[in-house]
């Protein structure tokens, strides 16, 4: 009996086991080049392992607020998957070229680190920076596909013309 359970218990650990996926560590980042007035947005996300010490980079060049974290875990047919995300939200300082060092991440698959990411800060920027957070139906379009009113540019004003005064003439009978 005892020799059925060892044999239960062994299958069930190397099942556990040989489901689990390796840990994987990235960086994304919102856009490559941002204006003065600008923010950008840089997650760091680690799917499949469990953090024991986390350090950020250094973000010189940029005021930081964050990090946010968010932690999802799913399981469909048996097959368990985690992602941890750490946000930021980085504010230019200057103008010119930065570089968001590498991260690193501490988990029972040992340490995890992404790689470098070049920012290019430019006085005014009028590119879109496009968000995660954006619409789905885009800037233009609501709910019902219908085009939005788009304001027309300022004119000068202009005075209205007083209408002219008609004579009537009468006649005397």
């Amino acid at each position: 009996m005892k020799k059925i359970q060892f044999l239960i218990l062994f299958s069930i650990l190397t099942l556990c086991l040989w489901g689990q996926k390796s840990p994987v560590f990235t960086v994304e980042i919102s856009s490559d080049t941002v204006g003065l007035n600008g923010t950008l947005e840089v997650q760091f996300i680690i799917e499949n392992g469990q953090v024991k010490k986390w350090a950020p980079p250094a973000f010189d060049g940029f005021d930081v607020q964050g990090p946010s974290t968010s932690n999802m875990m799913s399981m469909v047919n048996g097959d368990v998957s985690q992602k941890m995300i750490y946000t930021y939200f980085l504010t230019p300082k200057e103008i010119g070229r930065f570089t968001i060092g590498k991260a690193s991440v501490n988990t029972e698959g040992g340490e995890l680190s992404t790689n470098e990411k070049k920012i290019l800060v430019l006085k005014e920027y009028v590119g879109r920076n496009k968000t995660k957070n954006q619409s789905f139906f885009g800037d233009e379009d609501d709910l019902f596909f219908r085009r939005r009113a788009i304001p027309a540019p300022p004119q000068t004003p202009t005075i209205p013309e007083t209408p002219k005064k008609k004579k009537y003439e009468t006649e005397k009978i």
